[in-house]
């Protein structure tokens, strides 16, 4: 009679750092999103709307569940389609 060996390709330790490793990863990235868009959150109106976006719209990425990034993009690209430049007046 013959014993099967069963074996796999990463032990139990080796899964449970990587997915350790994954969680601080994944908390890193968004950090450092929550900094960016605390970051905008300084801007004054003027800046952020040279950007394309407003200070609601900052504070819906924000509070966004999923991708702050999205909203953002989202909201720049709706702003992009009916921007007009300011006239500007000259002396």
């Amino acid at each position: 009679m013959t014993a099967v060996a069963h074996t796999t390709s990463q032990s139990f330790f080796e899964a449970a750092f990587e997915r350790i490793a994954g969680f601080a990863r994944e908390h890193r990235v968004r950090r450092a999103q929550r900094i960016a868009l605390v970051t905008l959150m300084d801007m004054d109106a003027g800046h952020l709307d040279d950007l394309g976006l407003n200070v609601q719209d900052v504070v819906e990425a924000l509070n966004a569940p999923s991708s702050p990034s999205r909203v953002l993009d989202t909201r720049r690209a709706q702003r992009a389609i009916t921007w007009q430049p300011v006239a500007t007046v000259t002396a």
